[in-house]
């Protein structure tokens, strides 16, 4: 593979990676709340249609002119080019159609736009007609933005308009939705099992202190990120201390910790318990309480520790992450550590009226 076909992979594999991980608490609250679960395959899925859109985007770009001397391209509208490119190579055996540069053409705009087709089946549960219909605007999206030279942005066309492409990725969005008829069936099935309410598992437990930790590095990195470009192009600041300043990003990374003490204090849960869809469950310590000391001895003792560094908290630190996730096998109901110290427990939010469990539950 050349340079130009494998640049634009790596560039949208890396984009889509990075968008993912960003995108990864909307995205597991959005299951929770939809089909009451988190499913491997789904997640991959929606992964892949992530990447899939930011690659299809890249090949319609990538390479751009490096100047703007280069020649306009002319669109082509003759729905028989490519059969008579086929043509003007060897087409005799299937040994020389593997080698004919306009068969591979034609075949790979229809290989480019089956997932399209098998994920718009498997995803969003949408028909044969559907799923075409969706690699048809995708494609005349792609080729109308190759023809206006990206809506205006560059002064002629760079890319090839070409009728014959739309016709190909049209045809490969089809056989994507007919392949995945196979596990749409399956899919539905699994859908409507997924609605229930659950019970609490040690996978949900921890995927909720990764969301966690997740908001924290996020949302204070962004902040740190937001601040030091406000100061170097509003303010016009220069230095080193823009680049790294150790007050600052302590006190911009404060933020975000300030948030999930907030959210802690007014709803009894983090913002990714919330997001698994867990609620809290109060015993003999009351609500308020409860909720400082499972705060304290969580999330935010987690963060204190590896704030503070010195000779005492090194040696708490490794002893408090092992007690937490032993405590989430350890505990009933893999309530944890902190719930464990603050009396209280955490549960499916559909199964919790006024702090306790349903007694149908």
């Amino acid at each position: 593979m050349n340079d130009d076909m494998l640049t634009p992979a790596l560039i949208a594999i890396a984009t889509g990676s990075g968008l993912a991980v960003v995108l990864m608490i909307p995205f597991i609250a959005a299951s929770y709340r939809r089909r009451g679960g988190l499913t491997f395959w789904r997640s991959v899925g929606w992964l892949a249609l992530l990447i899939y859109i930011i690659a299809i985007w890249c090949y319609t770009l990538l390479p751009v002119p490096s100047n703007a001397d280069y020649p306009a391209t002319r669109p082509s509208f003759d729905v028989t080019a490519s059969l008579r490119d086929i043509k003007h190579y060897a087409h005799g055996s299937i040994q020389e159609l593997l080698h004919n540069k306009a068969f591979l053409q034609v075949s790979l705009n229809v290989v480019l736009f089956m997932p399209l087709g098998f994920l718009i089946r498997t995803l969003f549960r949408r028909g044969f007609f559907i799923a075409t219909l969706s690699g048809f605007a995708l494609s005349l999206l792609v080729e109308t933005t190759q023809l206006t030279a990206v809506w205006g942005l560059f002064p002629r066309p760079y890319r090839v308009f070409d009728v014959n492409d739309l016709m190909t990725n049209t045809l490969g969005a089809f056989l994507g939705s007919i392949f995945a008829f196979v596990f749409v069936g399956f899919a539905r099935r699994e859908e409507v099992e997924q609605r229930a309410p659950r019970p609490l598992t040690m996978g949900r437990r921890f995927l909720s202190m990764l969301c966690d930790l997740l908001f924290l590095w996020l949302l204070g990195s962004g902040l740190i990120i937001a601040v030091r470009f406000y100061r170097a192009t509003v303010l016009g600041e220069s230095g080193v201390d823009i680049v790294s300043d150790p007050q600052s990003d302590l006190l911009i990374g404060l933020i975000p910790v300030a948030i999930q003490f907030l959210t802690v204090m007014f709803s009894g849960v983090t913002i990714g318990e919330a997001a698994v869809l867990l609620g809290p469950i109060y015993g003999r310590v009351p609500a308020f309480f409860s909720r400082l000391l499972r705060f304290i001895f969580g999330l935010g003792g987690y963060v204190a520790l590896t704030t503070i560094q010195n000779s005492v908290t090194e040696v708490i630190l490794p002893f408090f992450v092992i007690a937490t996730v032993i405590g989430v096998f350890a505990t009933r109901d893999r309530r944890g550590l902190a719930d464990a110290i603050a009396g209280s427990s955490v549960a499916d939010a559909r199964l919790i009226v006024d702090g306790a469990v349903r007694p149908s539950a």
